[in-house]
């Protein structure tokens, strides 16, 4: 049997069409069944409703309009993300929903520790109602993704600023081969608008691409 990995063939370019994919990451590699998620009674499905528009996605933008964050795919918004925030205490719970408000996927972020200028921050994410797709924990610099059983699938780390512009993040292996990014973008001339472009190879599998989605949306969402 291969050794469970994930290698990489990169082209020149750092168009997230050039990233693709020659093995499977670890944690997602079993093939995709009905069996791992609950739903209600119906025709097996490859993957739990609303995850549909990751299946063949390489590229989403994400950005904030009015209270929301809106996922773009091809020009066309795909989801939404709904913030909620218990009163007095740390967590946080974020819902991406689909077009119809329906819920797709939760994240369940709590802070595990905070100092005067950075705070570490452990995100559970859920298919609903409670079927866990994997984790993202860390800090401003680097980020750790994980999938339920808790093997370490990629690290999502800080790039170096430039030009006073907010650095971005790259997606990288466990052993640092490069899969992807998380760059900051302008969605257009208004101001104050927050933008995050997510790259990643279109063979990935889609409980991986929805890890890396719920990973972008802890980063820009407001702390």
């Amino acid at each position: 049997m291969a050794e469970a990995g994930l290698l990489f063939m990169l082209e020149p370019r750092t168009d997230s069409t050039d990233l693709k994919t020659d093995a499977t990451l670890v944690g997602c590699s079993a093939p995709l069944h009905h069996r791992w998620w609950t739903w209600v009674p119906g025709p097996a499905q490859q993957f739990p409703p609303g995850l549909e528009h990751l299946t063949d996605a390489h590229n989403l933008f994400l950005y904030k309009k009015g209270r929301r964050y809106r996922v773009m795919k091809d020009g066309l918004q795909v989801y939404s993300v709904k913030r909620f925030k218990q009163d007095g205490g740390s967590e946080v719970t974020l819902k991406i929903q689909n077009k119809a408000f329906l819920d797709v996927l939760i994240l369940n972020r709590t802070k595990e520790a905070q100092g005067c200028c950075s705070s570490n921050k452990h995100v559970e994410v859920l298919f609903p109602p409670a079927n866990l797709v994997g984790v993202v924990q860390g800090g401003v610099m680097e980020y750790t993704v994980h999938n339920p059983s808790g093997d370490i699938l990629f690290l999502i780390e800080r790039q170096e600023a430039k030009c006073n512009r907010k650095p971005g993040y790259q997606i990288v292996t466990k052993d640092g081969v490069l899969m992807g990014y998380m760059s900051r973008v302008n969605p257009g001339c208004c101001r104050g608008r927050k933008g995050m472009e997510i790259s990643f190879p279109q063979d990935l599998e889609i409980r991986c691409k929805a890890l890396l989605v719920a990973g972008a949306v802890s980063l820009v969402s407001k702390e």
